[in-house]
């Protein structure tokens, strides 16, 4: 899943030409948001490129804020990844994490890399 903002930066927004509802999604705690899919020229990660990729984005941190002490106005955190792979990346690939090398290898295993199935938004039945 890719940020909203990441996505509206590579030219795709919910308003774009064959983008479509991506449904209501959750994340860190019980908030639901809404999601889009959109296409996208490319997909690359390491020397794995992906032609046409079909991908979900949201507005992934729209309730990761946190207030400091003495204020009351909330402020977003700073550093959140901008995508994040999820378990339909990983069904695809066979991955190794080396923590002690910072580093992590994967090779295709085969599938859909980002299988997309379209559904409601958060407000419709």
């Amino acid at each position: 899943m890719l940020s909203r903002a990441d996505a509206a930066r590579l030219g795709v927004t919910p308003e774009s030409p064959g983008v479509v509802a991506g449904g209501c999604v959750t994340g860190e705690g019980k908030r639901q948001i809404d999601s889009w899919i959109g296409l996208f020229e490319s997909f690359a990660i390491g020397n794995e490129i992906i032609r046409n990729p079909r991908i979900r984005f949201a507005d992934l941190w729209q309730y990761t804020t946190y207030t400091q002490t003495g204020s009351r106005l909330p402020a977003r955190f700073a550093g959140q990844p901008d995508m994040l792979l999820g378990a339909d990346f990983l069904r695809a690939h066979r991955v190794l994490i080396a923590r002690s090398q910072r580093k992590m290898y994967f090779t295709h295993a085969g599938g859909a890399v980002f299988p997309i199935k379209p559904s409601k938004g958060c407000g419709e039945k």
